[in-house]
């Protein structure tokens, strides 16, 4: 029985695997054979976005684990012609490698390429025989649909249609491209809000539902030889400017004598000479980040829980390992969570703003739905720039959803400039005076722009 088991996990493992594959190339400028860096990739699918990603240095760009089928590829990068690639074959067990060259423009923004992606005759990395045949190739051949249109049938219909043996909540459906959760259609046509798991949420604008916007996560902290490398080159001037050194990094992980994540231990780390050179909160994974100064190696960290206290001796820098720390404490159980939204409300900013209200509004309630233990509380803050309307308005956390999602509504965008924003000023309110909750197990802040700060230490 035990062989038969792992047969058959093995057996499903390697079927999921081989049902992804991925897509990837390099984007260059036609003239110069340059490669664009920084260049966005969207990736759509049916007409809707499926992916995006940029080009890094090399003007090279992926998308792993991504479905077999039929997708359009579009570039756009300041300077340059939008490109879009359509019906781009991406097919299932082989990587697919996908170049585009982009051509440079004057000062016309608004023309965009499109082009019809072909199959090539060759392909470089098959070493397989086999072919691939498109829509367009296959004629259409004769049916039986006339004569079962006189064959008498049956009627009927059902609230909770089942799609390959999943349930009604499992399964996506689109109209006209546009995502719908909750059931099916109802008879009177589509419906003017998309469901949400707490109920129809009011569209933030005309035409404007839930679920349109995809994002992506990167962590400068898991990716560190990246963001060391960006700190020597384009991110320079700000270091020097802001006189921040953050390359020395010294991670602390702390847990009790059962090996529970001690969330909210506060960690001081120390210089010889006894000054707190930074000083953070664990979160809810017991760990906690801390940053030196150039001046030398830090004497140690200190920690604080409660009436309990620890000490690291000559701790060592994250490239070396990770700071450990036991504390013989109890944890008890935090269920309480801070969301605190920060966004760019300039004129650059109008469409983002009309999708942001239906996906803040969704993310929230579903957020709501799916966590119905913890003690949710929600804020906002809205900024422009100085000499505008206002510099900043929020709505303070609150654990009435409604105060929150009100004060979003209520939101547009207008004024700003080209240059930068005051983001810095948004973000020291946010910060620090915001009514935090210190006893949380989770303080986020999401922050949502399309402008840099202004260099004002």
């Amino acid at each position: 029985m035990k062989t038969t088991i792992l047969l058959l996990t093995a057996s499903l493992c390697g079927s999921v695997a081989f049902s992804q594959t991925s897509l990837y190339g390099k984007v260059t400028d036609a003239d110069t054979g340059e490669p664009i860096i920084f260049c966005s990739v969207a990736l759509y699918k049916n007409g809707v976005l499926a992916n995006g990603t940029e080009t890094d240095f090399d003007g090279n760009y992926t998308f792993p684990e991504i479905g077999p089928g039929a997708y359009e590829v579009e570039t756009t990068y300041v300077g340059f012609a939008k490109k879009r690639i359509s019906d781009v074959q991406v097919m299932e067990g082989k990587a697919n490698r996908l170049d585009i060259e982009m051509a440079s423009e004057g000062v016309i923004l608004d023309e965009v390429v499109v082009t019809e992606y072909r199959v090539p005759l060759v392909e470089m990395d098959n070493t397989t025989s086999g072919a691939v045949i498109t829509s367009s190739r296959v004629r259409p051949g004769s049916s039986g649909g006339g004569r079962a249109a006189h064959r008498k049938k049956g009627k009927g219909k059902t609230e909770t249609p089942s799609v390959r043996g999943s349930r009604r909540d499992a399964t996506d459906y689109y109209i006209d491209g546009i995502r719908v959760r909750g059931g099916l259609v109802p008879e009177g046509g589509a419906p003017s809000t998309p469901a949400t798991p707490a109920g129809p949420a009011e569209a933030a604008a005309p035409g404007v539902p839930a679920g349109q916007l995809t994002a992506g996560e990167w962590s400068d902290l898991d990716n560190w030889e990246t963001w060391a490398e960006l700190l020597e080159e384009d991110f320079l001037p700000y270091t020097q400017a802001w006189e921040l050194a953050p390359r020395n990094r010294f991670t602390v992980e702390v847990k009790n004598n059962k090996g529970v994540p001690v969330a909210n231990c506060r960690a001081r780390l120390m210089s010889r000479e006894g000054k707190v050179l930074w000083t953070a909160l664990t979160d809810n994974n017991g760990l906690a980040e801390l940053w030196a100064d150039d001046a030398g190696s830090p004497e140690s960290i200190e920690l604080d829980y409660r009436e309990y206290e620890a000490r690291i001796g000559q701790p060592q820098p994250r490239a070396k390992g990770i700071n450990q720390a036991e504390l013989k404490t109890g944890c008890p159980e935090a269920t309480a969570a801070d969301v605190f939204f920060v966004v760019d409300a300039t004129g650059s900013m109008t469409d983002e703003i009309n999708y942001l209200k239906a996906e803040l509004e969704d993310a929230i309630l579903r957020v709501e739905s799916n966590l119905p233990d913890t003690e949710l509380r929600t804020g906002a803050l809205f900024y422009r720039d100085h000499n505008d309307a206002y510099l900043t308005r929020s709505s303070p956390l609150t654990a009435k959803l409604d105060s929150t999602l009100a004060f979003i509504r209520q939101q547009g965008a207008q004024g700003g400039g080209d240059g930068p924003e005051a983001v810095e000023v948004a973000l020291a309110k946010a910060l620090q005076e915001q009514n935090w909750n210190p006893a949380a197990a989770t303080r986020l802040i999401f922050l949502i722009l399309d402008a840099p700060p202004h260099q004002t230490p």
